[in-house]
């Protein structure tokens, strides 16, 4: 499990700034074992992983053959440990393509020059969107948000759209302003699959999560029991984490590597499973997410 550390020695707002100042010294030796971004036939590709790098990079490599048989490049994996050092990596253009978490892409657009363009749509759900929801346990006594006031809460990342952001945003919709009074103790766990075992070990009262993609995984890999978790509030479908690609990558290179993403069917990749394909996406399907960011007063260009 990543370390924890609670919100008040870094506040929500003041986290995600420090999130890429912090990620340019954490990814330097990485940087260094990058090719150049387009030196010959080569795209990095920039991955994060849900809970362990190692296998975030075997999960990939049928995603990378798949994309290697159809343009003719070599597509090299990058995973950083956080969306902080995949969204520095493509500003600095050490990676060409990205993986990012809706509320990471959106940072990537504004800081990165990042476009969304493929989004996965998995074959268990057959839909390209999901959920936030807060969990308790089954056997909890905690009905409704009422319930949880002064007990304990996880969430997942500062830059986390389903563990971090649409959770908060529940919150205050609920008129919750700030999750660290309203609650004992607020932290962050660093991964879903973290918050989640804490829950299901009864270390954590609630959690903010996802259901679809990260709980189903867990569920899928017996984990976590299908009725040992309860939801108590969840959002609006929020859309599936996009792919997106550098916006000054040469625009035959770009074209190419875009249609190879949507020919690809029946793939298996990370968390996903197996997926139907990989449905077209574009930047004005995350405007959900700059709406949820102006409700929480959040200015992306800081």
């Amino acid at each position: 499990m990543s370390t924890t550390y609670r919100p008040d020695e870094m506040a929500f707002a003041g986290g995600i700034r420090c999130l890429l100042f912090s990620a340019i010294a954490s990814i330097a030796l990485h940087f260094a074992l990058l090719a150049p971004a387009n030196a010959g036939e080569t795209i990095n590709i920039g991955l994060v992983p849900s809970e362990d790098a190692e296998a975030m990079a075997a999960q990939s490599r049928p995603l990378l053959e798949a994309l290697r048989q159809s343009t003719g490049y070599e597509f090299k994996p990058f995973v950083a440990t956080d969306y902080g050092g995949v969204i520095e990596a493509m500003r600095s253009k050490h990676v060409d393509v990205a993986w990012f978490g809706g509320f990471s892409y959106v940072l990537a657009a504004e800081l990165a020059g990042a476009q969304a363009f493929a989004v996965p749509v998995p074959a268990k759900t057959g839909i390209s969107a999901y959920s936030s929801c807060i969990f308790v346990r089954a056997d909890s006594p905690y009905k409704d948000l009422g319930d949880l006031k002064g007990k304990t809460f996880a969430l997942v990342d500062p830059s986390s759209t389903s563990g971090n952001m649409f959770p908060r945003a529940l919150l205050k919709m609920h008129g919750i302003e700030e999750a660290e009074k309203y609650f004992s103790r607020v932290i962050y766990s660093g991964s879903h699959n973290a918050s989640l075992l804490a829950l299901k070990n009864a270390k954590i009262d609630a959690v903010g999560s996802n259901p679809e993609i990260s709980l189903n995984n867990m569920i899928r890999n017996n984990q976590i029991g299908a009725d040992e978790l309860r939801k108590v509030l969840c959002s609006d479908p929020i859309p599936n984490s996009p792919f997106a690609i550098r916006s000054d990558l040469p625009g035959q290179q770009a074209e190419k590597i875009k249609a190879a993403f949507y020919q690809i069917k029946d793939l298996t990749f990370a968390e996903y499973g197996k997926l139907e394909e990989f449905k077209k996406a574009q930047d004005s399907d995350y405007d959900i997410i700059r709406d949820v960011a102006k409700l929480m007063d959040l200015d992306l260009k800081k």
